[in-house]
């Protein structure tokens, strides 16, 4: 099975979740970690799609709910429909800090949501990890629940 890894992040803590995510799954699968940067447009989302039986999102929310500077044009391509995910099985793990309550994981979940609505297929609930409650056990739980998915 190959997975895939796709990280937004504005301090790294995304690509470093995406890493150790990596080095759990690289003795069981083929793993490849992307930033999003890696996915501009249309033929580079097809090219992951074909590659990946399943594809891991990890996500930062910054500052009042928008997207990690590093994930600003792949932001604007969903708001603007730039995507079709027919064949993608995904997961999505939003990170998030409770402080900013109202806009929670706004990221994260603009991407879960699109995703789906654009033909994607789910293969797990979005998950938020939040930094001020323990974001480290989330992304474990969620990774227990992907090897999972992943395994059928």
């Amino acid at each position: 099975k190959r997975i895939t890894m796709v990280y937004a992040t504005e301090g790294n803590t995304a690509f470093h979740y995406a890493k150790f995510a990596e080095s759990l799954f690289v003795n069981a699968f083929i793993v490849s970690v992307l930033p999003v940067t890696a996915i501009t447009d249309q033929k580079d989302l097809q090219e992951c799609i074909a590659y990946s039986d399943v594809v891991f999102i990890i996500a930062s929310t910054f500052g009042e709910g928008g997207p990690p500077s590093m994930a600003e044009e792949f932001h604007k391509n969903l708001l603007n429909k730039a995507y079709r995910f027919d064949g993608m099985k995904y997961a999505v793990l939003g990170l998030c800090s409770s402080l900013y309550k109202e806009t929670l994981a706004r990221f994260g979940k603009l991407i879960d949501s699109e995703i789906a609505i654009e033909g994607g297929t789910r293969v797990a609930e979005i998950s938020l990890g939040d930094e001020l409650f323990n974001q480290k056990q989330e992304f474990e739980d969620w990774i227990k629940v992907n090897v999972r998915h992943v395994l059928q």
